[in-house]
């Protein structure tokens, strides 16, 4: 099951379950309080789409309180599997990343391999819906790259950028992250960096996303790989909320 790195030892801890062997890297999502249900959704397809392995699935709890993490807590014994819970806050971030905005977590992805032990991380938004056993996503990963991340055409589309125009757009919902070159190459300061030098960091229309939490900044980074879709190989459709004007999007 997942433990802190030193630098982040500070934050508390809530495991369900004993500490038994789990199958392949850390599951990672980012939530906050609005978005706990679709989070339970997430889970449960999770669990539902690996019946017989036990995977290392961790939440980052952002500004939970007590009753929510009990939920969670419910659940994962309800289905008989581990789970991490990191409860975290606006002072876990970098102050450029820090703001009033909600939909804070979202920035919480670009600290995970700060934060958590590892080498390799699949990070998932909290309305992700899991099609298939995660497992079959490190079949994918390039290992000269920090980030992998899938083109989103549909996305690119309903996505207003006042301010920087990108030829392709990445849904950061879901990433493949190498948490050890991402330490090495100091990408998290290069985000900050990034973030400190952009305050606006308004890619998006009010309303429909957080705002500098999309995958363009990381490509600006010179951070991120792009995966082009791969017919038959669905990964997950969100659950979560939509421009009404936009349909489901499919990651393959």
């Amino acid at each position: 099951m997942a433990e802190l790195r030193p630098d982040y030892s500070r934050l508390t801890l809530h495991h369900v379950g004993e500490a038994v062997p789990v199958s392949g890297p850390a599951i990672v999502l980012s939530v906050d309080e609005g978005y706990s249900i679709p989070a339970q959704v997430a889970l449960v397809s999770i669990f539902l789409n690996s019946p017989s392995r036990l995977l290392d699935v961790v939440l980052l709890a952002f500004d939970w309180d007590d009753a929510t993490v009990a939920v969670f807590d419910r659940l994962a014994r309800r289905f008989g599997r581990p789970l991490t819970i990191v409860r975290a806050g606006n002072t876990t971030l970098p102050a450029s990343f820090a703001t009033t905005r909600p939909r804070r977590a979202g920035f919480l992805r670009l600290l995970i391999p700060e934060m958590i032990v590892g080498d390799w991380f699949l990070y998932l938004d909290a309305d992700i819906v899991a099609q298939i056993d995660l497992d079959e996503i490190w079949t994918h990963h390039r290992e000269d790259m920090l980030v992998g991340g899938v083109f989103d055409p549909v996305g690119r589309g309903w996505q207003g950028f006042p301010h920087v125009k990108p030829e392709i757009y990445v849904n950061s919902g879901v990433l493949l992250i190498n948490g050890r070159a991402w330490r090495e190459e100091r990408a998290l300061q290069r985000c900050a960096d990034w973030l400190a030098a952009n305050p606006d960091r308004r890619f998006c229309r009010p309303g429909y996303a957080e705002h500098g939490t999309s995958g363009t900044h990381l490509l600006h980074s010179g951070l991120l790989e792009c995966h082009p879709p791969q017919p038959g190989a669905g990964l997950a459709v969100r659950s979560g909320r939509f421009p009404r004007h936009s349909p489901f999007r499919r990651f393959e």
